[in-house]
This record gives C-alpha cells, sequence and structure tokens, in this order.
C-alpha cells in the first residue's frame, strides 16, 4: 500500500496561485511531472474522460497541444473505456486498452504508453483528471506515484473550484464594465485607504484625459484646488456614515471650476474587509460627463426599430437636442417629409410623442452604439 504523501510547500503554492493567471498551472504541473518522471502531465477537464475536454493543460516536452486536440477528437469518437470514478487512480498501458497500430504509433511518438489516471472531481464544473504518461521502455507507474497525484488532486480540486469563481466574477465584472462604458459612465472604487481603482475604461480614459480628475498617489483628486475639497469632503462624509444611514453625495465638477462639466455621484458600500473579515465601507464614485452630446449610431437605430436612412438621421438628431425646423434645413428635407417620418417612427417605436422618442433613443440606441 503507498504511503501517504504530503506535497512540498512550494507545490501546493503554485497550485494556488496559478488560479487567476493567464497560463494556469504550469508550474506546477511541470514539479509533478518531475516528481512522478513522467514524460507529460496533464490537468484535464471534462464531462468524463471519454469526452472532448472542456480544458486541458498539458506540459512535457513531448507536449503538441495541435496534436492533443487530434487526440481528443478521436478518443471522444472511439469512446474508450478509461473512466475512474471521483477519488480513484487508475493505472494502464495504453497497448492494453487499444488495438488499433496507427493509434499505438501516434501515443509513442507522443511519449504516452504506461499512463496513470486520477479522477479528483466529478461535480457540476465536471470530472476532473490529473495524467500523467510514460514511454513504453520506461517503467509503470507505481502506487507512491499515484499517491502524489492524490495528494495533489486534493488541492487541485479547491484550486479548479476557485479559478471557476474567479472566472464567472471576472465575466460579471467585465459585463457589468462594458455596460458602464456604454452609458458613458466611469466608476472608481475608494479603498478605505483612499486607494481608488478605475473600474471600467471610461474611468481609465477620464484620468488620463487629466483635464478635470487626476489619480495623485493612488488617489482620486480634481485639478482644480476648490472643487478638490468638495470632491474629498464628500467622499470623507460617505465613508464616515453607516447602515442604512450611509450617505450618498452628489455635486458637479469642471474643467474651470465654472461650467457644467462632470456630474459625480458618490455612493458608500458596505463590504466585508479582506484583512479581517468584518463589514468594511468602501466607496464608488460614479461620474458622466453633463455636457457630452448624445452620440448614435444610425444602423443600430435601423436594427432595434426599423427605421429608414432617414428617419435614423432624424431620429438621431432630435436625440442630440436639434430642433425639428433645424433638421429640416440640414438634411434637406421639406416640414411635411419631416412629420410624415415622425409618425413613422412613432408606429415603428411604438410611442405617441416626439419626446417619447427620444427618450427612447437616447437610453437605448446610443448607449448600444457605443463600443
Amino acid at each position: 500500500m503507498a504511503k501517504m504523501v504530503h506535497l512540498p510547500d512550494d507545490v501546493v503554492g503554485m497550485i494556488y496561485e496559478s488560479v487567476a493567471s493567464n497560463e494556469p498551472w504550469r508550474q506546477p504541473l511541470e514539479k509533478l511531472r518531475l516528481m512522478v518522471d513522467a514524460s507529460n502531465l496533464m490537468l484535464r477537464i471534462a464531462g468524463n474522460v471519454s469526452r472532448t475536454r472542456d480544458a486541458i493543460f498539458a506540459y512535457g516536452p513531448k507536449v503538441d497541444q495541435k496534436k492533443i486536440a487530434d487526440w481528443e477528437d478521436r478518443i471522444y469518437r472511439e469512446n474508450f473505456p478509461v473512466n475512474p470514478p471521483s477519488g480513484e487512480t487508475v493505472f494502464f498501458q495504453w497497448e492494453q486498452v487499444i488495438k488499433e497500430s496507427d493509434l499505438i504509433e501516434y501515443l509513442r511518438n507522443h511519449g504516452s504508453s504506461w499512463t496513470v489516471v486520477h479522477c479528483f472531481e466529478s461535480t457540476s464544473i465536471g470530472d476532473c483528471f490529473l495524467i500523467g504518461s510514460r514511454e513504453a521502455h520506461q517503467e509503470p507507474f507505481t502506487g507512491q506515484e499515484g499517491a502524489i497525484l492524490r495528494a495533489a488532486g486534493k488541492h487541485f480540486k479547491r484550486a479548479v473550484h476557485l479559478r471557476s469563481e474567479f472566472l464567472r466574477q471576472k465575466l460579471t465584472a467585465d459585463f457589468q464594465g462594458e455596460g458602464l462604458d456604454r452609458l458613458s459612465i466611469s466608476a472608481f472604487l475608494i479603498e478605505p485607504s483612499g486607494n481608488s481603482i478605475p473600474l471600467n475604461q471610461a474611468a481609465h480614459d477620464l484620468v488620463a484625459d487629466g483635464s478635470v480628475l487626476s489619480l495623485k498617489h493612488g488617489r482620486l483628486c480634481a485639478l482644480d484646488e476648490q472643487q478638490n475639497r468638495r470632491l474629498q469632503s464628500g467622499i470623507r462624509q460617505v465613508f464616515g456614515s453607516k447602515g442604512d444611514r450611509m450617505k450618498a453625495r452628489a455635486m458637479a465638477l469642471s474643467a474651470d471650476g465654472k461650467g457644467r462639466g462632470l456630474g459625480l455621484v458618490i455612493q458608500g458600500r458596505v463590504s466585508v474587509s479582506l484583512a479581517s473579515g468584518k463589514p468594511d465601507t468602501n466607496v464608488m464614485v460614479f461620474v458622466r460627463n453633463i455636457d457630452t452630446a448624445v452620440d448614435i449610431d444610425f444602423d443600430i437605430a435601423r436594427e432595434l426599430f426599423g427605421f429608414t436612412p432617414a428617419e435614423a438621421r432624424l431620429a438621431g438628431g432630435l436625440a442630440q437636442g436639434k430642433l425639428l425646423n433645424e433638421l429640416e434645413a440640414e438634411l434637406g428635407i421639406s416640414h411635411n417629409t419631416a412629420r410624415a417620418h415622425l409618425r413613422s417612427m412613432f408606429v415603428k417605436a411604438d410611442v405617441n410623442r416626439q419626446a417619447q422618442l427620444v427618450h427612447l433613443i437616447a437610453n437605448c440606441v446610443a448607449p448600444l452604439g457605443r463600443s
């Protein structure tokens, strides 16, 4: 019976450090490959071992990602019977499982003959396997080497769940950031330390422009000294509020201290401290350029409502605040033609008044038209 195995601390650390990596688990898999003396080692996540993978991370001197993809397609069609249940480890030689000479030769070229498969997870995420392979001239894997993969599997099980949650949260944050970008809203998270984090591309662009707001030593600041005092005072007030009575503040800032420029909403938000696990307060700052004209993508207006090109141009001009008689001159159309376009757009957009049409265009077409 194989002895209990404890993985070295550096390998365990690598497994968890790889959760947020763009190339996850390269280092720990390479370390494990050397520990079990495998020609290649892979982490495979799929419905089961005989289905094409959802994700595969393979390392070793003979690993070829294209060949792995070809092999995945083949075992999906052939449905090879190598499918250990969760927590189990199996040892085999491919030459004993398959008989086709071309496949045996293919696997040998890939450095795969003697194989150990450990299934460390079987849940809604999928079946997760650590798979080590050796060449035919080497010795078979031992029970002790299987025990090393089982010990690693306990940590990979947690790490795969963490990575799944990390990617889910990242996807959610990306969608939220894109939504704010489309609405031309810049969002900043301000931590209790005062450190300010831009949360979307619009926020990065705003501080890069630097005409009204900037990041100084990691803190969100207004360039105008008087306006900056108002901004910092508003942030402190929101930080000082608690629970259900948490305050919110709104203010306008501008490049010259006079015009409307930017509209800000400062909102407190209760979160959990990463250090203590206790409730903590962060502040969200939402910024929008009050004076920015609505930008209309005519193609989207046509796609959403079935407007003609002429109707889309007229709708866009109205949403930008132009008067109907201005647009008649600008577009070179008569008053009767403009009114006919309006009536047609009312029907297509299911509205009854010009104000409703303008509101719909500004709040639906304009945000969707921004990249």
